[in-house]
């Protein structure tokens, strides 16, 4: 089933990139790490492009 983009989904975006941190974000969100990969994942795919341009490690 194709999904379209919630409004959550840009939550975690916002999150993610105003802490610089997965862990951080999920933490503000009340979600799990995992859950704020996945769901940026559904969004790139969704987007068609790569939202962060940084290194994995940036990212925990």
């Amino acid at each position: 089933m194709d999904q379209d983009i919630s409004l959550d989904w840009y939550r975690v975006f916002f999150w993610t990139a105003k802490t610089g941190s997965l862990s951080r974000a999920a933490e503000r969100l009340y979600i799990t790490q995992p859950a704020v990969s996945h769901t940026l994942k559904l969004l790139e795919s969704k987007l068609g492009g790569q939202l962060f341009f940084a290194p994995q490690e940036a990212f925990n």
